[in-house]
């Protein structure tokens, strides 16, 4: 564990940016208000067009704790979530995204829990979902403060399943942490990082509380990075790999060999539901969704031969069932054909 010493951060907090402009100062703001002394906050823009940067920096002439980066261009969440991980020096590292929100106890809630459990590896707290939370909540500061549970993932190791992949909501001990990182050039790179550290942890404290504040926009911002018809589908498929890798160098594959692949059919289904909200045509849509729908059940085994109880907890059940139905019909009119 780090050994803290006076000049040691508690938390440091890591939100990178990109064309945030139109939600940034409400993010920047729920930061200044955080009830927990002792944070950094390392503000990373990447190489954003609008009016980010500048919004960084007036708030780093205000508040001492802020300190701001600038990519010279554009190299992605991932890359710039990595370079703000060397940049940090606290105990913990928590990471925000700028279009997101904290409610003021979050950070002190998450540090009391590591506090009060021995410093586990991670802790986490729950997330609220609505964009009238976030305006009605993030100058609460008076929600009370939940000692955190610990979850033995070793004996409960499909509660790995049941955690949200942001890692917004978490802290992590960063000797813990050492030199893992973010997947790069990768969209849903946060998926693979949460989810092979939590299979890696053997000491995970969860503070059921909606303290992190989501804002689910799938037109713009970071939600909407699968909505478009340009996503990088493959990337999912590095992700789910991913996933499998950390479990096996971390000595961890067997303890999760019955979440791993319901973890990988479960984020590679659940672009289904993104590709199905595309705006092209449906010819377009339905060729993709049987194209994903078969590589998924090539890679990672058919989809039936899990839990699908389990399955339909994370990804669209009924969607998988209709492109089933779907790639069976037109590998039958294909056989016609020929």
């Amino acid at each position: 564990m780090v050994e803290r010493d006076d000049d040691m951060p508690k938390i440091s907090i890591i939100v990178p940016v990109y064309n945030e402009e139109e939600h940034l100062k409400t993010c920047l703001d729920t930061l200044v208000n955080q009830s927990l002394d002792d944070i950094e906050i390392i503000l990373i823009d990447d190489a954003s067009v609008d009016s980010s940067f500048d919004i960084l920096k007036e708030y780093a002439a205000k508040y001492p704790q802020f300190k701001v980066y600038c990519n010279m261009q554009n190299i992605g969440q991932g890359a710039t979530r990595n370079f703000g991980i060397t940049k940090a020096t606290g105990e913990y590292i928590g990471f925000l995204d700028a279009d997101d929100a904290a409610l003021p106890t979050m950070y002190e809630a998450m540090y009391k829990a590591a506090l009060d459990n021995g410093f586990p590896d991670m802790v986490e707290v729950d997330i609220g979902i609505s964009e009238k939370e976030i305006e009605q909540k993030i100058n609460n500061k008076y929600t009370t403060i939940e000692k955190g549970r610990v979850i033995d993932l070793a004996k409960n190791p499909l509660e790995v399943y049941w955690t949200s992949p942001s890692c917004c909501n978490k802290i992590i001990r960063r000797d813990f942490l050492g030199d893992y990182r973010f997947l790069e050039n990768c969209v849903w790179e946060d998926v693979a990082f949460t989810y092979s550290l939590m299979m890696k942890s053997d000491s995970f404290v969860r503070v059921q509380q909606k303290l992190y504040l989501y804002r689910r926009d799938i037109e713009s911002g970071v939600s909407a990075k699968g909505y478009r018809s340009d996503a990088p589908l493959g990337d999912i498929f590095r992700v789910a790999d991913e996933i499998e890798n950390q479990a096996k160098i971390n000595g961890k594959e067997e303890v999760f060999r019955e979440v791993i692949p319901l973890l990988q059919e479960a984020v590679c289904f659940q672009r289904l539901s993104e590709i199905n909200s595309w705006d092209v045509s449906e010819e377009i849509k339905n060729k993709t969704m049987i194209d994903f729908y078969n590589l998924v059940n090539a890679k990672y085994g058919y989809y039936r031969d899990l839990d699908t109880a389990f399955l339909s907890a994370k990804a669209n059940l009924f969607l998988i069932e209709d492109v089933e139905k779907m790639a069976s019909s037109s590998f039958d009119s294909e056989k016609k054909i020929k």
